[in-house]
């Protein structure tokens, strides 16, 4: 009989069939042994860590998940995510017990390296074979900051201080509940603590607020994915876009379908471009104003968004221009569908998004859905203007019009009237219409000289932001004694409060005649008292009384 032979394990070996017997090896397992899902920083989460007087903070994407230890100063098991073979070991020179190990793993999809960071290490070597379940060491304090897990997770083989192709650790799980700690969604948030998490910056300066829009402007959305309750600043989200719904007449940027995307940090993001890290002000507002409040130090996060920054639709690294804007002074039919590259409009009627409201559809995303949040957003590139009057029978029937018509020959606005109303009677009752150029907040009708009777009050049946319609009852109670124009005097203020255009008289106008100078809407008060109707005498003797219609 041989004699028996004495079985000596290594440590790792030991470790490995102890997370056998815990049952710990199925595939991919929770990094905290303790089953802590409290998150102190996101994958991709924008970090600016300050350098000290007189350097510039430091701007980096955090590559990988951040997970809080125990809260009391003890040491938390961290245990292997999944099988594989160590590849690297470090040790930091001023801490001994903060530790780096890197771990191969063969995946259907090809090889990728799993780094777990922060670490007092359990002796492992180089070579060594890692089961998932492991123990991989011990979480300690970094810095005297916190005591955490940093895990990343990289395509192919990573030593070294590659930064290339960063995966998100959390795709690789299964449950909700470990793909996003905390089970919170995306959402807007005011993180810096501004008063305002969407806002239209003109130029790029964050000045204007909602509601108005003028010209080319940046569409600023600040949101958060709170993956943990416990610490007093947000989260990356996993997703940002936008899209904008015309409510004025006019077309929309992009659609619900197929939103602008200004990035998406799923796993393909850093592969999309050469250094993604380089998009940081291309895509972040990166001012001290716009850092999340209460960040401890050292790490300063990013808050703000620019949406409009995204020059394509799937959320690529490579698909952000800061030459991006929603330009909502395009003319029709040209450019992008933000209006990028369209030549300016010369005249409301030619915008691809003319003055009026319009809803921005802002996107934040995390792993597991989207949150839509509508913000409203009033387009005032214009003043407004009278477009045409009509007069009518109570059954329909036009007596008259005076309309302005754009000519885009000569880019001129030629006034054209009618035939002469020849035949009114006293007690008829007629509907006075006015078209203007754009939804009207609000419209009076101050007076009609010489009067025909009592001034009729114009109201609009139309949706608020679509009222470019109002009307009024009119009913003729004074008959003129003489061929002439029985002047309109009208007032009225758009949707962003921007008073009425005044013209100078009847002659054609060349256009831009109504556009505005700067983001300010005007609010002077103004009358316009060009359109008229043009009456012929009538012998009242000799007219019966009847209806105008009959």
């Amino acid at each position: 009989m041989e004699p028996l032979r004495s079985l000596r394990f290594t440590a790792p070996a030991l470790l490995s069939l102890a997370a056998v017997a815990r049952g710990q090896s199925e595939e991919p397992v929770w990094p905290m042994a303790n089953g802590s899902h409290d998150v102190l920083h996101g994958f991709q989460e924008p970090l600016r860590i300050p350098l000290g007087p007189g350097y510039p903070p430091y701007l980096i994407l955090h590559y990988g998940v951040d997970l809080r230890g125990a809260v009391n100063g003890s040491q938390d098991e961290v245990v292997a995510m999944r099988s594989g073979v160590v590849r690297q070991i470090l040790m930091h020179s001023n801490y001994p017990d903060n530790g780096l190990i890197a771990v191969v793993v063969q995946t259907p999809h090809g090889l990728e390296t799993d780094t777990y960071v922060q670490v007092k290490l359990e002796p492992w070597l180089v070579g060594d074979t890692i089961h998932a379940g492991d123990l991989i060491g011990l979480v300690t304090p970094v810095w005297g900051v916190w005591s955490h897990l940093h895990i990343s997770r990289w395509k192919g083989v990573r030593t070294g201080a590659s930064t290339a192709n960063p995966l998100n650790p959390l795709e690789m799980f299964i449950s909700d509940a470990d793909r996003d700690p905390g089970l919170l969604p995306a959402r807007p948030e005011d993180a810096n603590r501004d008063g305002v998490v969407f806002h239209v910056a003109p130029d790029g300066r964050p000045t204007i607020r909602l509601p108005y829009a003028f010209q080319a402007v940046e569409l600023l959305f600040e949101a958060s994915d709170r993956q943990s309750d416990s610490v007093a600043f947000g989260q990356v989200v996993q997703s940002v876009g936008y899209w904008v719904e015309s409510r004025a007449g006019g077309d929309d940027v992009a659609s619900a379908a197929r939103p602008y995307r200004l990035m998406r940090f799923d796993d393909a993001w850093s592969r999309s471009c050469a250094d993604c890290d380089l998009l940081f002000e291309d895509i972040w507002v990166n001012l001290p104003a716009y850092i999340v409040a209460r960040s401890p130090q050292p790490w300063r996060t990013l808050a703000t968004y620019r949406l409009t920054h995204a020059a394509g639709f799937d959320g690529l690294g490579s698909g952000v221009s800061p030459l991006q804007a929603w330009h909502t002074d395009a003319r029709a039919g040209a450019g992008a569908p933000n209006g990028t590259g369209a030549l300016e409009a010369r005249e409301i009627q030619e915008a691809r998004f003319p003055d009026g409201r319009h809803l921005v559809h802002a996107l934040a995303g995390d792993i597991r859905a989207e949150t839509d949040t509508v913000f409203e957003v009033v387009v005032d590139n214009f003043r407004p203007y009278v477009k045409a009057v009509r007069l009518l029978t109570e059954g329909g029937r036009e007596l008259y019009r005076s309309a302005w018509t754009f000519d885009p020959d000569t880019s001129q606005l030629v006034l054209q009237r009618s035939d002469a109303v020849s035949a009114l009677h006293a007690g008829d009752r007629l509907r006075l219409e006015v078209e203007f150029s754009e939804p009207m907040e609000g419209v009076k009708l101050l007076a009609i000289t010489p009067a025909l009777g009592p001034v009729p009050a114009l109201t609009s049946t139309q949706a608020f932001d679509a009222r470019t319609t109002w009307s009024g009852t009119l009913p003729v109670s004074v008959l003129p004694r003489r061929d002439g124009l029985a002047h309109l005097y009208i007032s009225g203020q758009d949707l962003a409060g921007t008073t009425l255009y005044p013209f100078p008289s009847d002659a054609p106008i060349t256009a831009p005649f109504n556009k505005r100078s700067d983001a300010t809407p005007i609010v002077d008060p103004t009358v316009d008292s060009v359109h008229g109707i043009p009456l012929s005498p009538v012998p009242v003797e000799r007219t019966p009384r009847s209806k105008l219609g009959d």
